[in-house]
């Protein structure tokens, strides 16, 4: 005897509905253009402020990317830190540079740095103007798997800090190296 669910109540109809609500959801935080002064900076434990394009932590949330406006004004160096994620730096206005896992490197208008997962850095700004970037980053991905993790270790400028978990470690040709990987070595 074969029966028919009426009451709409199946799986099928419970992650049909879902998938509709998100879709609506999602494109309520459509939009074409978002205009620097649609984004609103804050002021960061780390020093510097940053503002949300795009992000979990904006009004505009996304799952798998973001886009962050970061600000630092002349002077300023940034907090020792590291995340899971990888970040695409773009410099748009104002000179500074990027310490990464102990190697400074110098940035400008138009200059691009990529830091990777579990990576140790730091920004700052010797001139006289306020430095200004833009990021994009996989946190939001990673926060819905609950892999977002983020660590800061201060602002002591001869502090020695560990590289890179293990698991993070770049062998052969940039592949990553697993704890299972027997020539994956100290």
């Amino acid at each position: 005897m074969a029966t028919h669910t009426t009451t709409k109540v199946s799986h099928y109809h419970v992650q049909k509905k879902r998938r509709a609500d998100f879709i609506e959801e999602w494109r309520g935080y459509q939009k074409t253009i978002v205009a620097l002064e649609d984004v609103k900076m804050v002021e960061t434990e780390r020093g510097t402020r940053v503002g949300v394009y795009v992000g979990a932590d904006g009004d505009r949330p996304t799952r798998s990317m973001d886009a962050l406006a970061h600000e630092i004004d002349p002077g300023v160096t940034s907090t020792i830190h590291r995340h899971s994620w990888d970040a695409m730096v773009l410099v748009v206005a104002g000179h500074g540079w990027t310490e990464i896992d102990g190697e400074r490197i110098d940035w400008g208008p138009g200059d691009s740095l990529h830091l990777p997962a579990w990576a140790w850095h730091r920004s700052g700004n010797d001139g006289d103007v306020t430095a200004r970037y833009v990021t994009f980053s996989s946190e939001p991905l990673l926060e819905t798997m609950g892999m977002s993790i983020i660590e800061d270790a201060g602002s002591h400028a001869d502090q020695r800090i560990a590289g890179a978990p293990r698991l993070f470690r770049r062998g052969h040709r940039g592949r990553p190296v697993c704890k299972a990987d027997p020539q994956a070595g100290a």
